[in-house]
Formats: structure tokens, C-alpha cells, sequence
């Protein structure tokens, strides 16, 4: 922008110049050649100078608004990224106390429901996404206090469901238990680390009904970390359907 008005000025003093000495070609556009005089002259330069100086200053206020806009733009966005940072900073500090005391719900596993039961289990593993989360990936690379906060609560997380896993199976082997006494289905928790479902009933002698179950409760065994969900239509049959959880 300054350069621009520098060369502006630079041709409008040159009109000048050239206009004194010339007006006759000077001021072309006027008709008349006998009013084409070198006081015209100086006035149209004149006016283009208030013109000109009119314009730029009406720009420059306008470049200096936007200027100071973006300023106050960054200022913000530093503002709003460090409250972000101290905000998430506190979370992980308070969430690593939690966990290093085994607290990873508000609930205990022997109350909760089957939602809820998935729900902490998410909770445990969100830690793991912390590092590559597009949003809290920079403040892990760059803050030591929160990566050394985040790679605890991973390895903790990791622990506690370890743990917990077989009440939480066994947890929702009761749940679906009570579910399903209405419909005779009996429902049994066995193997090393309570990873085997049994659901026993008549009506898992129609292949068709075993499918329905199965795909309906997949989610849930999956997440819990069956190992094997077994369908007999009777208590003692060594023939049964079993479908391996991966």
C-alpha cells in the first residue's frame, strides 16, 4: 500500500510539472482550449491529490481494523487453546488419582446395567485414543506433565479392566438371566476367567432362534470378551451350537 501511494504521488507531481509547462495537452479534456490554463491545472492536481489521499487513508483505516481484528483473533484463539490445555491438563490429573484408586465409575460392577457396563468399559479405553485424538495429540507431544499423566491412566485403564472383566461377565450373566427366565432360557457362566456363555432352552433346538440370539447379543459378549457363547436346548446335551468370539 505505501509503495502504490509512492508512485501515485510520483505521477501526480509529474502531472503537475508536465501541466505548467503544457497545459494545452495537459488538460485534454477540456474542450475549450482557451480555458485549458495552469490554473486548472493545479487545481485538478490538487483534487486528485485530496482524492487520492481520501482514498488511501479510508483503506488504510480499514487494513489497520482488520489488522487489529486478526490480532485480536490470534489473542483469543491463544487464550481459548491455553484454557483448553489447563482444562484438560486437570481432567487427566484428576482421572489418574481415580484410577490409581481403582475408580473407574460411580457405580459398582454388582449394580450396574448392561449399558452401563459398556459404557465404562469405553470410558477405560478412550485413554489409548488420547495420543492420536486430532485434538489433544499436540498438547500430549508437547506437555510433559500431561503425556506422563495420559501413559499412566493407559496403563492403569489397561489393568483395571483386566481385572474386572470376569465380574462384569458375570455381571451380565445375571442381567440376561433375569431377562430371559420369562422366556425358559437358562443362562450359565463357566471357563477359566468366566469367558464361556451357556443359554440353555427348548428353544434353541430351531437353528433360527440361536442366529437371532447370537446377533443380538454380539455387541455386548464381544465387549465383555466372551471367549464362546454355547446353545443347547437341553441341560444335558453334549451336542450343542457355539459360536468363537474374536
Amino acid at each position: 500500500m505505501t509503495i502504490l501511494l509512492g508512485l501515485l504521488q510520483f505521477l501526480l507531481f509529474g502531472y503537475l510539472v508536465f501541466g505548467l509547462i503544457k497545459p494545452q495537452k495537459a488538460l485534454f479534456f477540456i474542450g475549450d482550449e482557451n480555458n485549458r490554463k495552469r490554473l486548472y491545472v493545479i487545481l485538478a492536481w490538487l483534487g486528485l491529490s485530496v482524492f487520492f489521499a481520501f482514498l488511501f487513508n479510508v483503506t488504510g483505516v480499514t487494513e489497520s481494523i482488520e489488522r487489529s481484528e486478526r490480532a485480536d483473533s490470534i489473542k483469543q484463539a491463544n487464550i481459548d487453546k491455553a484454557a483448553f490445555q489447563k482444562r484438560n491438563i486437570e481432567k487427566i490429573i484428576a482421572d489418574s488419582t481415580d484410577l490409581s484408586q481403582g475408580v473407574f465409575s460411580t457405580n459398582t460392577v454388582e449394580t450396574m446395567n448392561v449399558e452401563e457396563l459398556g459404557s465404562s468399559l469405553q470410558h477405560l479405553a478412550s485413554y489409548a485414543n488420547i495420543p492420536t485424538n486430532d485434538s489433544l495429540s499436540e498438547l500430549y507431544k508437547t506437555n510433559k506433565q500431561y503425556s506422563s499423566a495420559v501413559d499412566y491412566c493407559i496403563k492403569r485403564a489397561s489393568e483395571i479392566k483386566n481385572h474386572n472383566l470376569p465380574s462384569m461377565r458375570k455381571r451380565y450373566t445375571d442381567i440376561l438371566k433375569d431377562k430371559l427366565w420369562e422366556d425358559d432360557i437358562d443362562v450359565q457362566i463357566s471357563g477359566k476367567n468366566s469367558t464361556i456363555l451357556t443359554l440353555v432352552g427348548a428353544i434353541f433346538a430351531a437353528n433360527k432362534n440361536k442366529k437371532e440370539m447370537q446377533e443380538a447379543i454380539a455387541p455386548v459378549v464381544t465387549q465383555l470378551g466372551f471367549k464362546q457363547i454355547r446353545y443347547k436346548w437341553i441341560q444335558h446335551d453334549d451336542e450343542y451350537t457355539y459360536y468363537d468370539i474374536k
